[in-house]
């Protein structure tokens, strides 16, 4: 390959890497948006980001308890 060819390829490489960092910038920052909607929404029902993890863990261990207790007023026989 010749001194010309080989910057050819260099080149059509470089354009490549370059449309790729591109567009993984742009993905970054949709997902930058995404996030702070999302934080946003989480905020608005009364909850802090960082707190949502131990709430959902909280909310199905309710969950579980209104279940088992449902079970316990059925009629022994349905069960």
């Amino acid at each position: 390959m010749n001194y010309d060819e080989q910057l050819n390829v260099l080149s059509k490489k470089l354009n490549v890497a370059k449309d790729t960092k591109n567009r993984a910038e742009w993905r970054l920052e949709e997902l930058k948006k995404e996030e702070k909607k999302l934080n946003e929404e989480i905020q608005a029902l009364g909850l802090k980001p960082e707190d949502l993890e131990s709430h959902i863990k909280s909310l199905e261990k309710e969950m579980e308890e209104l279940f088992q207790k449902a079970e316990s007023l059925l009629p022994k026989d349905l069960k």
